[in-house]
């Protein structure tokens, strides 16, 4: 196995399973797959190898000061051609780290923008806050906290001033998401990075949700009702409407970029009902609050 070391955090969990992992469960699925080449159904790729590379990098510089001043290390092992359809994050001596493999990009849905919000995504199981998992995964924020975090913070951080942007607004998208950013982001760049964000969401639940069931189905996630509240808050990782969805309210938070999310208090950092927040809380299709 050929691994190339990053100085950065960076990856995606899993697409059917995008948790954080001990180091021992790491090593097992490490050997494991290497007996297994066939682990990944494929629908016409479009995420190219210098598409993921570029991401890796404007992960890479932007985190990395961002974790040095935490007093925390970076590792990243990536591999484009290593045959995982997963990729892990793992705390422990030694350091901070994140496994990430190419396979699991080679999906017709996962689109640059896609690819970028898994990234931030993982980067989320580290600084994302509260909620948090239990146990020894204590030092893991929640999936769908995670999400939370890729969304509000991260992706509007990375995508301010991106020439792209001008391109948001032919993005395919159902009216009523387009009304909420706009009243949301008044702010022309903001706006448009509310529409990249939501359609990641939306392209990141389609690539979960065929992972998942093998079915190229049309369904617009983003118009779909929100699935019923939680009784209480999910460790693991919502269906992919809730995930879009909550993706979706997420981006729709404009609290500012640099305020972080606060580890134990639920209402500091984020949109909150408690806050007079009337729209991006936390999905309560995975969230309880307290």
């Amino acid at each position: 196995m050929k691994l190339v070391l990053i100085v950065i955090f960076f990856g995606l969990s899993s697409l059917v399973k995008a948790c954080p992992i001990s180091s021992e469960d790491l090593a097992f699925k490490l050997k494991q797959s290497a007996h297994n080449k066939n682990v990944s159904p494929l629908l016409d790729p479009n995420l190219t190898e210098e598409e993921f590379n570029s991401t890796v990098n404007r992960i890479r510089e932007y985190f990395t000061p961002v974790f040095t001043t935490l007093g925390k290390s970076l590792n990243v092992y990536a591999s484009w051609s290593y045959p995982m359809n997963n990729a892990f994050a793992t705390q422990d001596k030694n350091g901070t780290s994140v496994y990430f493999f190419g396979l699991f990009t080679m999906n017709k849905f996962m689109t640059k923008d896609a690819f970028l919000f898994v990234a931030c995504h993982e980067i989320g199981h580290h600084l994302g806050g509260f909620p948090k998992e239990s146990g020894s995964m204590a030092w893991a924020s929640d999936e769908g906290q995670a999400d939370y975090f890729a969304a509000n913070k991260c992706y509007r951080e990375l995508l301010k001033n991106d020439p792209e942007n001008t391109n948001a607004e032919k993005l395919i998208l159902p009216d009523s998401v387009k009304e909420q950013c706009k009243s949301q982001y008044p702010v022309e760049d903001e706006y448009r990075i509310c529409l990249r964000s939501a359609r990641a969401g939306e392209d990141v639940g389609k690539v979960l949700e065929f992972m998942k069931t093998a079915v190229d189905s049309n369904k617009v996630l983003l118009a779909e009702p929100e699935p019923a509240p939680v009784t209480k808050t999910l460790e693991t990782h919502p269906d992919p409407v809730c995930r879009a969805l909550g993706i979706l309210s997420a981006s729709l938070c404009n609290r500012p970029t640099d305020v972080a999310i606060s580890d134990t208090d639920e209402t500091v950092g984020v949109c909150h009902e408690k806050n007079g927040d009337k729209i991006g809380y936390r999905a309560l299709c995975w969230f309880r609050p307290e």
